[in-house]
């Protein structure tokens, strides 16, 4: 299973509202969790790192493709009531990789 390989730089500051970020970790199994890169199809678990703002409520989660290392910053959406959803307010673009998996000549 590929490692987190360099943490991304995360921004400390979204839409004039300042971060303190977490450390990264490996992500839990979590619904609210993507398992499935966009990029590169890697379908383990992410890395992951939250944050919280000093001045406004709410909070920011991370999560990083181990393969690919793309990245999304989401926060929660309170709309619709009551739920709300995750909404993408930042993202880093996939890094070169090397495949472990043989290639597929014809």
């Amino acid at each position: 299973m590929p490692e987190l390989i360099v943490p991304v730089q995360l921004p400390g500051l979204l839409d004039a509202v300042p971060l303190v970020w977490g450390p990264w970790d490996i992500a839990p199994v979590m619904s609210h969790v993507p398992f499935d890169c966009e990029h590169c199809a890697f379908d383990g678990q992410p890395a992951l790192a939250m944050a919280n703002s000093p001045e406004k409520r709410g909070r920011w989660m991370a999560t990083r493709c181990r393969r690919c290392q793309a990245t999304r910053v989401t926060t929660h959406q309170s709309d619709p009531p009551p739920f709300g959803s995750r909404v993408e307010v930042w993202s880093g673009p996939p890094q070169p990789y090397q495949s472990s998996e043989p290639e597929v000549t014809s």
